[in-house]
């Protein structure tokens, strides 16, 4: 798990080839999921406030524009 800068997210990689964000007040609920690896998500880091940064099994390394 990693939180963004700003400590208002959290983002965590899946098995189902996905990642996971929460906002840090409600970790109840997934916020949104980062969907578009074809293996499982490895790794998923904040590289910025609104960016994450995803890398898989599938080989690829993907950059996300969140909130």
């Amino acid at each position: 798990m990693n939180t963004s800068f700003d400590d208002n997210y959290i983002t965590a990689s899946c098995k189902d080839h996905s990642a996971a964000v929460w906002k840090t007040n409600d970790y109840n609920k997934i916020s949104y999921s980062l969907v578009g690896h074809s293996d499982i998500v490895t790794c998923a880091e904040f590289v910025a406030d609104d960016i994450i940064a995803t890398a898989s099994y599938d080989t690829s390394l993907r950059f996300w524009k969140c909130k």
